[in-house]
């Protein structure tokens, strides 16, 4: 599982891995990671005139509402246009399905890097990220941006924090989950990043 429990084969059942993926997977554990400094929002312009000058207008403000900021992602002219027109698509952050349109190379939730887009399903989408807090690889699901998969995702949670609960030397086979937050209208589920996934393991055997 890339950071998935129960849907881990509704992505790769759509997208399968090639020799390519799996060589940016190779690739992407073999960086050298190392943790960042958390910035608060009102001296990031000040600390990281770099970071901040990234931002978008609508950026500037979303940041006010964080604790600390690791990460700004891509410029702002490359960055998803902000339409406070288009409520169907979230603002521009959505896809036409509910999905979020990540883009590699920005951020989620200010700590989060894409670097790869591992897969989408009926349920969302499954990102490969750099954890600029932690200095580590990270799996990052974003629930579709719909009522019906937001519940079956406090349930997710629900179960992954109580099997993560129990977890010990004779069951490490868990996957170990980490945290979930809230991003643009997605419940976010952050876990380890595995080099393969559920699907590809049932398929090998």
């Amino acid at each position: 599982t890339h950071c998935i429990s129960s849907a881990a084969s509704d992505v790769y059942k759509r997208q399968p891995a090639t020799s390519k993926d799996m060589c940016l997977m190779e690739n992407l554990f073999s960086e050298p990671l190392s943790p960042s400094e958390g910035i608060k929002p009102e001296s990031l312009s000040a600390k990281r005139p770099d970071m901040f000058d990234s931002l978008s207008v609508y950026e500037k403000g979303e940041i006010i509402r964080k604790e600390e900021v690791y990460f700004t992602g891509l410029t702002k002219q490359i960055k998803k246009k902000v339409d406070i027109t288009n409520f169907v698509e979230n603002f521009g952050f959505d896809k036409k399905d509910k999905n979020y349109d990540a883009i590699v190379g920005d951020h989620i939730n200010y700590r989060y890097e894409i670097k790869k887009i591992l897969g989408s399903g009926a349920f969302g989408t499954v990102l490969a990220c750099t954890d600029h807090k932690l200095g580590s690889l990270v799996s990052v699901k974003l629930i579709k941006n719909e009522m019906q998969w937001s519940f079956q995702a406090v349930h997710e949670v629900k179960i992954l924090k109580k099997l993560n609960s129990h977890q010990n030397k004779s069951n490490e086979n868990i996957l170990r989950f980490m945290e979930h937050f809230h991003f643009r209208g997605h419940i976010c589920i952050v876990a380890e990043l595995l080099s393969v996934n559920l699907y590809q393991v049932i398929e090998a055997t």
